[in-house]
């Protein structure tokens, strides 16, 4: 998510100046709560983490959800505060940035910006509860809210074995196209081309691949019409290679493909693919 986070006094400045209106991702705190009192903090950084980031400024007074003043704070361990509370979430949180922006020489007084991430591990919970972001501040999730953040956390699912990564396979299929410079009278005969695709339809790569035709005693498999690469030393995820291939009418009815290929594991695997043309 692209965010912006104000880094000199001048940005702050403006930011009032200019009447900064608060959203889900930018949040204008007066100052941080008081010390043993973490709990709204706990909320908020688990919200923006759970509503893909954003930037929280400490020592800015709002009215009606825009920057109006602003009042520079106590700098004295605030960092090191905001930091080890996001550590205490239910699955604890790693911040992009938490810094300072001083008023006073010795750093005692200032603003203290926080930059949160769009976290891989959400969604986070404050005792028990898992908070989000809206237009109107912090709400707590729903059910199916936080199902979908589980959903689109594959660290998540595999961890706790919700989901498996499929292992690469090569299947075959065969497909039939329109020869587009087909003309009944321009001596081309094939009307249509015929294919052979295979592809690795798996998670993960498939090794040593390779493929045969699986006929029946005195059957004629067809013609390839392209060079064939096979052998191939892997197939990665999703990868699709096809073979034209001459269409013979009456010896096709029973044809089949063989492949054949072996897993990260070093298991050799092989399925065989009727083909109808």
């Amino acid at each position: 998510m692209s965010k912006f986070v104000p880094t000199k006094l001048s940005e702050l400045q403006l930011m009032v100046q200019e009447r900064v209106e608060e959203t889900a991702t930018l949040e204008f705190k007066r100052e941080l709560p008081e010390s043993g009192k973490n709990d709204d903090l706990a909320k908020l950084l688990a919200a923006m983490a759970n509503s893909g980031g954003g930037v929280i400024v400490y020592g800015i007074e709002d009215e009606d959800s825009r920057a109006t003043k602003l009042v520079p704070m106590s700098l004295a361990d605030s960092a090191e505060r905001v930091t080890l509370v996001a550590q205490s979430l239910d699955e604890p949180l790693g911040l992009d940035a938490v810094f300072s922006i001083p008023t006073e020489p010795d750093g005692s007084e200032g603003f203290l910006v926080v930059s949160v991430p769009t976290s891989e591990r959400a969604p986070h919970f404050h005792k028990g509860t898992a908070w989000g972001r809206s237009p109107k501040g912090t709400v707590a999730l729903s059910r199916r809210a936080i199902g979908e953040l589980y959903t689109r956390q594959p660290g998540f699912a595999q961890e706790f074995g919700l989901i498996s990564t499929r292992p690469g396979r090569v299947i075959c299929r065969h497909i039939a196209e329109a020869n587009p410079n087909y003309l009944p009278s321009s001596g081309i005969a094939r009307a249509t081309n015929y294919f052979l695709v295979f592809e690795n339809d798996g998670d993960e790569d498939a090794l040593g691949v390779d493929w045969e035709w699986a006929i029946d005693s005195g059957e004629e498999p067809p013609i390839l019409l392209s060079d064939n690469p096979f052998p191939l030393e892997a197939m990665r995820r999703g990868e699709r290679l096809r073979l034209g291939v001459a269409h013979t009418l009456g010896s096709t009815s029973n044809l089949r493909v063989r492949t054949r290929w072996r897993d990260g594991r070093g298991s050799q695997h092989e399925e065989v693919w009727p083909l109808t043309f």
